[in-house]
């Protein structure tokens, strides 16, 4: 992160130093240690060589030799001005201090911390490339996001080198897409520092919201590291972008973006505590749209917002489906948290009055059939084509970025197989005719949202195959144009949404997967803080497995249709269900099982071990 300040060369050459046999790399993002009182980031790389006989430091390098057979051990040692305010000498000395018995100590911490890791949950399916993707894509995650550290940004924290766009941590949703799919896992541990940038930028959201004559937070494209945020000009509130565009002032979208991972997480997990820690951002967010959202006489409508980045001609742009979408969302979450803590009781009949009359999704006629359209007016930044037919109505059909889906479909969660069949049609047209299974930005939401309106899944699963084959790298990191770590949500999300979804307050798990396909998986979280194991196999679930976490009622769709059902409790047979949603009361803790009626407490643990050998 650099703080870009006019006529600065920031091209710095980090520093390299050596004591005794550790070799030292210095890296900085500032030419100064601090700025308006506020440390600038600054790190040390120290590395030495244990228990593998001589080394010697030579221009700058370390050199040694290996003979066949041997083997060595390099301790490395990361330090930043964020972790110790005497960060150089502490990376020094504790490689000086290191020794082979207090490395193997942390390396069996090390292989612990994973061990549990992996247990939390897993999917097994016969497309391997797929699978494999699926942890390589979560085994990178938490090599970048964890809980007490700095967020990764755009690019990851792993790269030595200038990134593209600066390494910046753009709300529009970069920043937020790698966090989506940590949650629905079982991974919740690695969105511990999501709420950390934002929180900490929430003073200056809200004076450029007083500034700009609005109540609430408004938040710009790129916070960062205070006070001035990445990439912006010397005036902090003109909101320049990197490419030197008025960004933030034509997207006021970008603080709802930054509320959905926090109103997912929370219908994940129903934590209370997390309720309460990140009501003070949902309640300014809200505020802010409480405010900005104009009354015409029948609707609430947003304008001056736009779907995209960056400045465009026709003006007004108005209802664009992004904040459609997202801004439903948190009301939406705001209702829930108010209804389970009383916090903001207050706004609760204002909440419900945007829900109810904020405009529709806009849409529009293609190739004979209804399809969401980005925005109600206003001009998109660019045309494409689509199935090779070029499109001349710039206000109609936009970049090659899948925005309607990610609005209203995932992570937007408003609309899928429970919703209004007219809007689900019009969802299900979109999903076909965008048909962005190569998009270069959007692909980590196309997948999931082709999956949550219950778009063909083997051509889901043959497009993820073959898109994998032209992205993955050896180490698994995923090779797209936009966005680096983003993309690592894409085989993820893809399969949680395949095989386990709960988005619309039931649990359906396969609700989107291939008859003939077998498949398992087992932990994954559901809304209500469910954790959920189910096996498919011959063309027939064959159970059902589920942990309540909070005691909450549990809605299941029938896995076996006009059938009668088996619920267990703690392992013992219990009452007998039928219909086409099952509705069940739980405790805290409690273990569910459920298999067609008939099937004895000894079968359904039998079939439940046969799955998990």
């Amino acid at each position: 992160w650099v703080q870009c300040l006019p006529g600065v060369d920031y091209s710095h050459t980090p520093v390299l130093s050596w004591e005794q046999d550790v070799l030292c790399q210095d890296v900085r993002a500032d030419l100064q240690d601090r700025i308006e009182g506020f440390e600038t980031p600054r790190a040390r790389v120290a590395v030495r060589l244990l228990d593998c006989g001589s080394a010697e430091i030579r221009n700058s390098t370390l050199y040694f030799t290996l003979d066949p057979g041997m083997s060595c051990l390099l301790a490395l040692c990361t330090v930043s001005v964020y972790d110790h305010p005497r960060y150089k000498e502490q990376a020094l000395g504790t490689l000086l201090d290191m020794t082979p018995e207090i490395a193997a100590s942390l390396y069996e911490g090390h292989c612990g911390w994973w061990a549990d890791f992996w247990s939390k949950s897993y999917v097994e399916i016969p497309q391997k490339d797929i699978e494999k993707e699926f942890y390589g894509s979560l085994y990178l995650l938490a090599c970048c996001l964890r809980g007490g550290e700095a967020s990764p940004t755009i690019y990851g924290n792993w790269v030595m080198q200038n990134m593209r766009w600066g390494g910046t941590p753009p709300l529009n949703y970069n920043y937020e897409a790698p966090y989506y799919c940590t949650v629905p896992t079982n991974h919740a541990e690695l969105s511990d520092n999501y709420e950390d940038l934002l929180f900490n930028w929430m003073d200056n959201a809200a004076e450029n919201a007083r500034r700009h004559g609005f109540s609430g937070l408004y938040y710009e494209a790129y916070p960062g590291p205070l006070p001035c945020g990445v990439m912006f000009s010397a005036n902090r509130w003109t909101g320049l972008d990197y490419f030197g565009r008025d960004c933030y002032m034509c997207q006021k979208s970008n603080g709802v973006f930054a509320a959905v991972n926090m109103a997912l997480r929370y219908f994940y997990t129903r934590d209370r505590a997390y309720a309460e820690k990140i009501y003070p951002f949902l309640r300014g967010v809200g505020d802010f749209w409480l405010d900005y959202l104009r009354w015409d006489g029948t609707r609430y409508v947003i304008e001056n917002d736009y779907v995209h980045e960056g400045p465009n001609s026709i003006f007004p742009q108005t209802n664009p489906i992004t904040s459609l979408g997202f801004v439903r969302l948190l009301f939406q979450c705001l209702l829930e948290i108010s209804a389970e803590t009383g916090l903001g009781a207050e706004l609760r009949a204002s909440w419900e009055d945007r829900l109810t009359h904020l405009s529709e999704y806009p849409v529009f006629e293609r190739n004979g059939q209804k399809v969401f359209r980005n925005q109600e007016s206003g001009e998109s930044v660019e045309w494409t084509r689509i199935n090779g037919m070029e499109n001349e109505d710039f206000s109609e059909w936009s970049t090659p970025c899948a925005v309607p889906e990610m609005a209203v479909m995932y992570p937007g969660s408003q609309i899928g197989r429970f919703s209004d069949p007219g809007l689900l049609e019009i969802a299900r047209n979109t999903v076909a005719q965008q048909a962005k299974w190569r998009d270069q930005n959007m692909t980590c939401f196309f997948y999931a949202s082709a999956a949550r309106v219950g778009h063909d899944p083997e051509e889901i699963l043959s497009q993820l195959s073959g898109w994998l084959k032209e992205t993955v790298y050896p180490n698994m990191a995923i090779n797209c144009m936009g966005g680096g770590i983003e993309n690592l949500n894409t085989v993820p999300s893809a399969l949680v949404e395949m095989l386990c979804q709960s988005f619309q307050d039931r649990l359906w798990v396969f609700p989107d997967w291939p008859e003939d396909c077998p498949a398992r998986f087992g932990g994954l979280l559901a809304y209500g803080d469910f954790l959920v194991s189910a096996g498919y196999r011959d063309g027939e679930v064959r159970y059902v497995a589920a942990v309540s976490g909070k005691g909450r009622p549990l809605v299941l769709v029938n896995p076996w249709p006009g059938r009668d059902v088996q619920v267990f409790r703690n392992g013992a047979a219990a009452e007998t269900v039928s219909g086409e949603e099952l509705r069940l009361s739980t405790g805290k803790g409690e273990r569910l099982g459920f298999a067609p009626a008939g099937v004895s407490a000894e079968e359904f643990l039998r079939r439940t071990e046969e799955e998990d050998r």
